[in-house]
């Protein structure tokens, strides 16, 4: 890790752009410290293991008598391979499914129609379902409970599709606008228009920014747009998403893209950089229409057949 971090500090000397000599030596030291770093990386991972220490002993001595012989037990020790966390970045790492989960409860009387979905702490979910006019929410277990509340805002007629918690606020999205809304309720302030309906809106919690998807396939038209210190900037443009859905942003400011009419997910830079595709209708996901990351887990939602709709699908990085 020294070595590491004296490489680092020798990369930003100024002097180092006039020594192309110089310059090559230290990108092959850096590189030969990487590769060593994960070569031991690895071997801790092979040679790391959890042992636990069990006493057992015969029950009879709690009875004994003259006929009883003496035994203080045994000690048994059980060893197991502990795998080491994996710390690379989410953006470096791939999603895989691990399990559907059935969201259509005995009550309902159609297929669900899951337009939001929020993944909590404990692998809760919050599912909303529009088809049945409910919000529920899903334990570990599978158990079901039905949750809702009500904040009214004040002379506000437009029909209300995307939202998300900011700053002590509510960010709205509408047919036309975003919205800010106090967090009980009250007047609404327009933040931005846009050209087309905002289904979702999701907050990145460390810098306050918060990013609006618009349903649109136009060619060149914006896909996502964000919001901070009440200015925008428009970070994606209709191209590899269409019909954009639902988005969230992970811990490490990563961006989600739910692209419905393109059958994909993808991940990318909060500027709008970097983009990559992660999940397309070859993994099993069509039409998907909202997504929420917690830590290295991933639920999405899909509005396509009966088959789909009626479920979240669980998804972790690996």
């Amino acid at each position: 890790m020294f070595a590491m971090q004296k490489t680092l500090t020798s990369s930003q000397d100024t002097d180092l752009k006039e020594d192309t000599v110089g310059t090559i030596s230290l990108f092959q030291r850096g590189q030969a410290e990487v590769e060593s770093c994960k070569a031991l990386i690895q071997e801790l991972e092979k040679s790391s293991r959890s042992t636990s220490l069990r006493h057992e002993y015969n029950p009879d001595i709690l009875t004994l008598d003259t006929k009883t012989s003496l035994t203080l037990g045994t000690i048994l020790v059980h060893q197991q391979q502990r795998k080491l966390p994996n710390t690379a970045a989410l953006s470096e790492r791939q999603l895989k499914m691990t399990r559907k989960i059935n969201i259509k409860v005995p009550t309902d009387e159609k297929d669900c129609a899951l337009y939001g979905v929020v993944l909590l702490s404990g692998g809760r979910i919050v599912v909303g379902d529009n088809a049945n006019h409910k919000v529920k929410l899903f334990t570990e277990n599978d158990d079901f409970l039905t949750v809702l509340s009500k904040i009214k805002i004040q002379n506000f007629t437009e029909n209300c599709l995307g939202v998300t918690y900011n700053n002590n606020t509510f960010v709205v999205g509408t047919l036309t606008s975003l919205y800010s809304v106090p967090q009980n309720g009250g007047e609404a302030t327009m933040l931005h228009n846009i050209e087309s309906r905002c289904l979702h809106l999701a907050s990145d919690q460390k810098n306050g920014r918060v990013f609006a998807s618009i349903l649109t396939s136009d060619p060149d038209a914006v896909a996502v747009t964000r919001l901070s210190d009440r200015t925008h900037t428009d970070v994606l443009k209709v191209g590899v998403v269409k019909g954009t859905a639902g988005i969230d942003v992970d811990r490490e400011g990563n961006v989600y893209v739910c692209g419905g009419s393109s059958h994909n997910v993808i991940q990318m830079s909060g500027d709008g950089t970097n983009v990559r595709e992660l999940l397309t209708s070859s993994d099993g996901i069509e039409l998907p229409r909202a997504i929420s990351v917690w830590g290295d887990k991933v639920v999405i939602t899909s509005s396509a057949s009966s088959e789909q709709r009626n479920f979240v699908h669980l998804f972790q990085f690996v």
